[in-house]
């Protein structure tokens, strides 16, 4: 005698079901999406310490050898915003200062070989009475309008017996109009050089 098996019928997902899905993956690529731009913004960002870094130990040799920071102003350069440009970034070849700007940043000893997304300046600071805003770079030029995207809590260096100085990058990473500053400031207390990274600006 055959007996007659009644086959389970084959059930799909839910309209319900398959929303709850959707709803979870978007979730979940919003939180990644957002950890990638976290994780790119700080990787980008890791040009502008790395740069100030090695600027900031030029200007330590030079104090050892000549009792004081470098005396000369490395105007903002380059004059233009990398946004715009492939990738949004400069490229090697846009590090290319000239005359008395070229001069300078090699007194500096600094140069980027590389392609590079900030903006640079070197501005000495000969004694304490002298503004900081005053001996600021050039203004960061974006067609018709100036952008001087400067934190208003540097602090100013204080007891600057052998001079002091102020090395910036200005920078975009992501073209989004909200610009970043991250500065070096250096300067004299008790006749040893001292260096601090002011973090206050660097928030784009």
């Amino acid at each position: 005698m055959r007996s007659c098996r009644r086959k389970p019928r084959e059930r799909g997902f839910t309209l319900i079901e398959l929303m709850i899905v959707v709803a979870i993956i978007g979730i979940l690529a919003a939180v990644a999406i957002q950890a990638f731009m976290d994780t790119m913004r700080k990787a980008k960002s890791a040009e502008f310490e790395l740069l100030l870094g090695a600027l900031g130990k030029t200007t330590k040799t030079s104090f050892v050898t000549d009792s004081s920071f470098p005396l000369v102003a490395g105007r903002q350069h380059p004059a233009g915003s990398a946004c715009g440009k492939t990738r949004n970034v400069h490229a090697a070849g846009d590090w290319a200062p000239v005359g008395a700007a070229a001069v300078a940043w090699t007194t500096l000893d600094f140069r980027i070989d590389d392609t590079f997304y900030a903006n640079y300046s070197y501005s000495p600071l000969v004694a304490d009475s002298v503004a900081l805003a005053s001996l600021r770079g050039a203004a960061l030029a974006l067609g018709a309008a100036s952008v001087v995207p400067s934190p208003q809590n540097v602090p100013t260096p204080v007891a600057a017996v052998a001079g002091s100085f102020v090395a910036e990058a200005v920078y975009n990473v992501d073209c989004d109009g909200q610009w970043g500053s991250l500065q070096l400031v250096g300067e004299s207390l008790g006749g040893l050089p001292t260096q601090r990274l002011n973090k206050a600006g660097a928030a784009d």
